[in-house]
């Protein structure tokens, strides 16, 4: 994926936790937060699990969130 993905990713943009900070340099934006998400086909509760034993600060699941108020 880190190349353009293939098939339904195909154009897909595959960050870094330190590459989606970056996007944000320069931007009128503050309280910059990333979250993340355990992708599971027909996980459900499973998935739920898993993402609330993980500490908060691993980004490490398959969707990356960057949320950030507007400075102004």
């Amino acid at each position: 994926g880190r190349r353009g993905g293939s098939g339904g990713y195909r154009g897909a943009r595959w960050h870094t936790p330190e590459e989606a900070r970056a996007l944000f340099e320069g931007l009128p934006a503050r309280n910059l937060t990333l979250s993340s998400a355990v992708a599971l086909p027909t996980g459900g509760a499973l998935a739920r699990s898993v993402e609330r034993v993980l500490p908060r600060g691993c980004l490490c699941g398959a969707f990356l969130l960057a949320a950030a108020d507007a400075a102004g």
